[in-house]
């Protein structure tokens, strides 16, 4: 039986590096879960979540907040 890998988004705060999320998108990749992260969500863009995710090629998309 094939093994599908569920599919997930990370949301991004507009504060942080995005260490913790690009880790996991490595983990993803790499096996160590058994998922994909297919997007990023944001709520402002050109943090340092949203440039790590691209750079990585993980689409971003970018919901603002009422406070932001």
């Amino acid at each position: 039986v094939a093994r599908v890998k569920t599919g997930v988004a990370i949301l991004g705060g507009s504060k942080g590096r995005g260490s913790n999320m690009s880790r996991l998108i490595e983990a993803c990749r790499g096996g160590e879960i058994e998922a994909s992260v297919n997007l990023v969500v944001s709520p402002i863009d050109g943090t340092a979540a949203c440039d790590r995710a691209r750079a990585l090629d993980v689409p971003v998309a970018v919901l603002p907040t009422k406070d932001e």
